[in-house]
């Protein structure tokens, strides 16, 4: 019982940035069941797409006040939560995580810096 009580010194719980289901783990508020050990994030390739998400997600918030344009704008903000929800269930994929184990992105988040394996970017 020692060492489940001491969890993190032990393990590790990799996670690759905006995975969708560390996003709910650290909601307080949410009774999902936290990651046993040490919280170890790594770099995904759904930058980009968290980057177009918010731009909706923003461009959908200042839309007029006329009955069109708020619902021009509910419709871009469906499509920002959408595209969220898309890439964070993407971050927790197998394929994202070797990306996240094999990729060191610069501080950006959307060019490379290096490939551990060596190969061309």
């Amino acid at each position: 019982m020692g060492r489940f009580n001491n969890a993190e010194a032990f393990i590790r719980a990799y996670h690759v940035d905006h995975d969708i289901l560390t996003q709910f783990q650290t909601i307080s508020f949410l009774s999902f069941p936290k990651a046993i050990g040490r919280s170890k994030e790594l770099d995904g390739d759904q930058d980009a797409n968290f980057i177009i998400a918010d731009a909706l997600l923003i461009a959908g918030s200042a839309t007029g006040i006329t009955l069109s344009a708020v619902l021009i704008g509910a419709g871009i903000i469906g499509l920002g939560v959408s595209l969220h929800a898309y890439a964070g269930y993407q971050c927790h994929t197998l394929t994202r995580l070797l990306y996240g184990f094999l990729v060191k992105e610069s501080s950006s988040g959307l060019l490379i810096d290096e490939d551990l394996l060596g190969l061309p970017i």
